[in-house]
């Protein structure tokens, strides 16, 4: 089958031109393709940027706990110490003077 060399160029011009349209098709497609899956990375970078965030929160909120139970017992712990010691000034005085024993109570 023979062409005339009129009709190739047609075919030519035609099928080159068909090629291009089909390749910047193709290339748009895979442009649309990146761009969907870039969104979820930006949207997930932005969801880990907002954990990293809340942990940072959580880890300052302990912290704050951890410093304020430890003063409390610091606290309880010198106020423990205190009563033994005043207990103990007591059971001395009681063993060395009953009358004034009678006298605290």
């Amino acid at each position: 089958m023979m062409f005339e060399p009129v009709t190739l160029i047609i075919l030519m011009i035609f099928g080159l031109k068909l090629f291009t349209i089909w390749t910047r098709h193709r290339i748009k497609l895979e442009e649309m393709r990146q761009r969907s899956v870039q969104v979820p990375n930006n949207a997930s970078s932005a969801q880990m940027l907002a954990i990293q965030t809340e942990v940072q929160q959580l880890r300052d909120t302990c912290t704050q706990f951890d410093m304020s139970l430890e003063h409390s017992l610091k606290r309880l712990d010198d106020t423990v110490t205190h009563i033994e010691q005043r207990l103990r000034a007591l059971e001395t005085n009681q063993n060395t003077d009953p009358q004034r024993n009678y006298q605290n109570i």
